[in-house]
């Protein structure tokens, strides 16, 4: 079973410096641009998974494009990935946790 929770935010400490933050050991300067994955139950429409997502992303003015998808052998989720943007630590803690309302959302990476 995958747990919304995977990415622990309470291990990412603040820095020194507004424009870094730490996970784990590995530090993440911002801007930064990544590859996010959303795994979803395989039957939820594509059309909801990813206007939920967008809908977030352009609420929290989060630059998103190039969605690919893939189902996953068995058939059982299907996982939607885009190239984000992220300007702040802030925005990244909060995008992580709006992600959490998305209907049949098992994992966000």
């Amino acid at each position: 079973m995958f747990n919304k929770d995977l990415v622990n935010l309470n291990l990412m400490q603040k820095s020194n410096n507004n424009s870094c933050a730490t996970f784990g050991d590995k530090k993440i300067k911002f801007p930064t641009s990544y590859i996010i994955k959303l795994i979803v139950d395989s039957k939820t429409p594509e059309n909801i998974s990813r206007s939920e997502f967008e809908k977030i992303a352009t609420k929290l003015k989060v630059p998103y494009g190039g969605w690919t998808k893939k189902e996953s052998s068995k058939g059982t989720y299907t996982s939607y990935s885009s190239k984000i943007t992220l300007r702040d630590e802030k925005t990244m803690k909060q995008l992580y946790a709006d992600l959490k309302s998305m209907t049949n959302l098992k994992l966000a990476i």
